[in-house]
């Protein structure tokens, strides 16, 4: 599957935007460009990437002339009654969004093959994921060493807008099955599961969780 067809794997209530980065004149809102006033030209052009996708996300659920502010965190701060989340890799950035009724936590985030060395296997994931990404066929074990990283940040993105609880990549197991994963948070009171999606395309992996149920305490599960 290609990038460009991934959103028809996404919920229908979940508005999908992308947008490849090849130069093209992409100015900033001025509603959001003081979250970013400061930053480095190109901080404030993944910015301008990922906020862009974000306001097309938005129409598309029928919320024209809305932006997306920046919490004190930095994380964004969505109008009320909506939630989203924004991604930027090289090259290329991307934006989900759906109303609360609807969605409980989403996350989304996009990744290049190639940066995830088996050096740094051990910080990354735990000894279970370690022996699943080393019985795989060598020529599959860079991609899914970045799908695996890249469930993890889908997750915590879905996560912490809930929980506001920092969480380390050893905190979050993930199980691949055919063309979904699902992210296992691993809490005091148990495991609790988040269910994604995810396309490898041309060396750019793009993974997304949706749940309609509370994260980060139950059961979640993906609609």
């Amino acid at each position: 599957m290609k990038i460009a067809d991934f959103r028809t794997m996404l919920p229908d209530f979940v508005a999908m935007v992308s947008i490849v980065d090849d130069g093209q004149d992409v100015p900033l809102d001025p509603r959001e460009a003081h979250c970013v006033q400061n930053a480095a030209p190109p901080r404030k052009r993944d910015f301008a990437l990922g906020r862009r996708c974000a306001r097309r996300a938005l129409e598309f659920l029928g919320h024209h002339d809305a932006f997306i502010d920046s919490n004190p965190d930095r994380s964004p701060r969505w109008p009320p009654g909506l939630i989203g989340s924004i991604t930027h890799t090289s090259g290329y950035a991307a934006a989900v969004a759906a109303n609360e009724t609807h969605c409980r936590a989403i996350g989304i985030d996009a990744e290049r093959t190639g940066r995830i060395a088996p050096a740094l296997w051990n910080s990354l994931f735990d000894s279970s994921e370690m022996e699943f990404l080393r019985s795989s066929p060598y020529a599959q074990q860079d991609a899914l060493a970045t799908l695996m990283f890249s469930a993890k940040e889908a997750y915590y993105k879905a996560a912490y807008p809930v929980t506001r609880r920092w969480l380390n990549f050893h905190d979050v197991h993930v199980s691949i099955s055919g063309t979904r994963f699902a992210a296992f948070e691993k809490t005091s009171s148990g495991l609790t599961a988040a269910d994604g999606r995810y396309v490898i395309d041309c060396g750019l992996v793009l993974t997304v969780v949706t749940t309609s149920h509370p994260i980060g305490g139950g059961k979640c599960d993906g609609r």
